[in-house]
């Protein structure tokens, strides 16, 4: 999932349980907040968010007991989950309706700090333009801003947003008026958002998309199309994206569904529907992957089907659709070495279209996904 922020991934830090103090712009050294894990995992009880339908569905943490889930039923709604780390429970707030478009095919939610969330769709009753909502969170009240256009193109269902710093994104968006792949920089005040300068990332468009920050200037974008996926680099230059680089091939297979997370300021994961997982470094604008481990078994190929979090520089929890139920696993990073590290963790044994998984504090993870098109979360303890 696309969402650290300058640093999450350069330092480790022995006194973990500082995680819990961090809000407002210290979430641009929220990276940095790491620790040894194990390799069991165990799940707490799984928690139906609510009751309608939820056919895209996105959890983001805010802090290590309070996170929020987003989610279309048709329209854009959000709950806020508190999160009992000692008896790894979670309740949750009725909905809070965020949008109101009824169509939409894309959707996209990320943590700007630990209060503000920005959530990106394509608003179908206004040509499918890129459209931007920012919320924030108080207690357990949330506040919703105005719907802004950050593009006006026909955009499709794809899009991912990394936050670059508390103030700063850059958006990956499929462009289907010029048939391409976009980068747009941005940023928000409060609730609201200002649309910066975009480029092209690639000139054909793609039927999945990923984009994660390495630090406050620099992200990575991954893309598919003609029978191949690829990578390039994206700067960030107050709201204005742009190339940091030239396009490197990452696989020759199209890959349906991704995820990601940062390591270091110069490495992340990246995970497919393929059953593979990369280490991919940059240096310099310049993009190389590691050789790929395999993992699991998808049982599911749709836009969120994997994703991954940071649990140290050395070590990432894969959260995907495994053909016997959403499931955890843990690998452990060498270099550009992947490795797995534990038995795999079956959440429920049901087919499961999205997920969504970010580290919560100390051997604690919060899972996000949906069965029988229903949002429902748990949190994962490390040990």
């Amino acid at each position: 999932m696309a969402n650290t922020v300058e640093k999450f991934n350069t330092i480790a830090i022995g006194n973990i349980e500082k995680i819990n103090t961090i809000e407002g712009s210290d979430i641009e050294n929220l990276n940095t907040l790491e620790f040894s894990a194990g390799s069991s995992l165990a799940a707490g009880t799984i928690k139906a968010i609510h009751a309608d339908e939820a056919l895209l569905a996105w959890t983001v943490k805010l802090t290590a007991t309070k996170a929020v889930m987003v989610w279309k039923e048709p329209a854009i709604y959000a709950s806020v989950l508190t999160i009992d780390a000692t008896n790894n429970t979670i309740t949750n707030t009725d909905r809070v309706q965020i949008g109101s478009d009824n169509s939409l095919t894309g959707l996209y939610a990320v943590a700007m700090n630990s209060t503000t969330v920005l959530v990106g769709y394509n608003d179908i009753g206004n040509g499918q333009k890129f459209t931007g909502i920012v919320f924030t969170v108080s207690g357990t009240s949330i506040t919703v801003g105005s719907a802004s256009v950050i593009a006006a193109v026909d955009m499709g269902a794809e899009l991912v947003i990394a936050a670059m710093s508390s103030s700063h994104f850059v958006a990956l968006v499929k462009n289907d008026t010029n048939t391409a792949i976009d980068a747009y920089g941005g940023s928000i005040s409060g609730t609201s958002i200002t649309a910066g300068g975009r480029f092209e990332a690639s000139a054909t468009t793609s039927e999945t998309v990923e984009i994660q920050s390495l630090t406050s200037s620099k992200a990575v974008s991954v893309f598919a199309h003609t029978g191949s996926t690829f990578m390039r680099t994206v700067n960030l230059s107050g709201t204005t994206a742009s190339s940091g680089g030239s396009t490197a091939t990452l696989d020759n297979t199209v890959h349906d569904a991704n995820g990601s997370c940062g390591l270091t300021d110069t490495t992340m994961l990246y995970a497919s529907n393929t059953n593979k997982v990369w280490v991919i470094t940059e240096d310099g604008g310049s993009l190389s992957a590691g050789t790929p481990l395999t993992f699991g078994t998808m049982g599911s190929s749709s836009r969120g089907a994997i994703n991954c979090a940071k649990i140290s520089a050395t070590s990432a929890a894969i959260f995907f659709c495994g053909n016997g139920g959403p499931t955890v696993q843990l690998v452990t990073i060498d270099g550009t070495s992947v490795t797995l590290d534990g038995d795999p963790l079956v959440l429920i044994a049901s087919a499961s279209k999205m997920t969504s998984i970010q580290l919560l504090s100390t051997g604690k993870l919060i899972a996000g996904f949906t069965i029988g098109n229903r949002a429902k979360a748990s949190v994962i303890t490390v040990s």
